[in-house]
C-alpha cells in the first residue's frame, strides 16, 4: 500500500493544482479502504480542488460508491 501511495503521489501532485485529469485503472488495488475514500474525497472537496481536477478510475470497491465509512459517496451523476 505505501509503494501504490507513493507512485500516485506526484500524479495527485500535479493534478489537483494544476486541474488535470488522473486516470488510475484498479484504483484500490493495494491501498486502504479509508485512503481511497480520503483521495476520492480530495477530489470532490472545491477546497483542496479549486481548478476541478478531474479523477477518472475503474474500481471493484463498492465502498467507494456509498457512505459504508462514514464519508460522503459519489453523487450519481459521477458515477
Amino acid at each position: 500500500g505505501t509503494r501504490r501511495m507513493f507512485g500516485l503521489a506526484w500524479p495527485l501532485h500535479t493534478a489537483i493544482p494544476l486541474g488535470g485529469v488522473l486516470m488510475i485503472d484498479e484504483f484500490e488495488s493495494s491501498l486502504h479502504p479509508m485512503l481511497a475514500q480520503r483521495l476520492v474525497g480530495l477530489f470532490n472537496d472545491p477546497v483542496s480542488n479549486p481548478r476541478n481536477g478531474q479523477l477518472i478510475f475503474t474500481t471493484h470497491d463498492t465502498n467507494l460508491l456509498g457512505t459504508t465509512l462514514g464519508e460522503p459517496g459519489l453523487r450519481r451523476d459521477q458515477i
